[in-house]
């Protein structure tokens, strides 16, 4: 009869634990509920931030090599995006003084801001024209080449107004170089390069710039 005594007690003991447990769980009429769960500790945290910086510098350091690739071409045509900053239109000048082009085309859309087309003059092309003449080189030789497209495929679309100019006016094309800026190097190439019927012997076009 003891033995059965202790049990209840202790089964009576169990169930005001229980219930002290239930309240001190509950704050606000039940708006607020503690519940008690796994997490990770502060060497698995660690352990996963070192992941996550090494996945980043490898990407960062793969990727970078691939997209800012740099291959100049015996060209005698040089194209400048006309929307790279004042550093690499200068690069696009000793670029075109140093090698035996015969045109330098500027190419780009309308600028940022506008809303959309107005005219050739409010243009990457018309800026980058600008910008170059001023940098030293000859009006002559420089020819921009707008696009009136704003948005999505910029560049394809200043690749396809470049080949209308070159077949409007007749113009030879042996190989051309692009000067673009970084990791848009590699879809500079892409774009001009998607339909090249009117740049037969081109090989790739690339970028002068890093």
């Amino acid at each position: 009869m003891i033995a059965g005594n202790e049990v209840r007690e202790k089964a009576v003991q169990i169930d005001r634990q229980a219930k002290q447990v239930k309240d001190h769980s509950v704050r606000l009429g039940g708006l607020l509920v503690r519940r008690f769960r796994w997490t990770l500790s502060m060497r698995a945290k660690l352990l996963l931030l070192g992941l996550l910086v090494t996945i980043s510098v490898v990407t960062f350091f793969g990727i970078y090599p691939f997209l800012a690739v740099t291959h100049r071409v015996d060209a005698n045509v040089l194209v400048v995006e006309g929307w790279i900053d004042r550093n690499a239109i200068q690069v696009a000048v000793e670029e075109f003084n140093t090698h035996r082009y015969t045109r330098v085309f500027t190419t780009g859309g309308p600028v940022a801001g506008k809303g959309g087309y107005v005219n050739d003059f409010q243009t990457s092309a018309s800026v980058g024209a600008e910008l170059l003449e001023k940098a030293g080189l000859p009006a002559g030789r420089v020819q921009m080449v707008p696009s009136h497209v704003i948005g999505r495929d910029r560049t394809y679309s200043s690749a396809i107004a470049l080949r209308a100019w070159l077949r409007a006016y007749y113009m030879q094309v042996h190989a051309i170089n692009i000067v673009t800026e970084d990791m848009h190097a590699r879809r500079a190439c892409v774009c001009f390069l998607r339909d090249k019927a009117y740049l037969p012997d081109c090989q790739p076009p690339d970028t002068l710039i890093k």
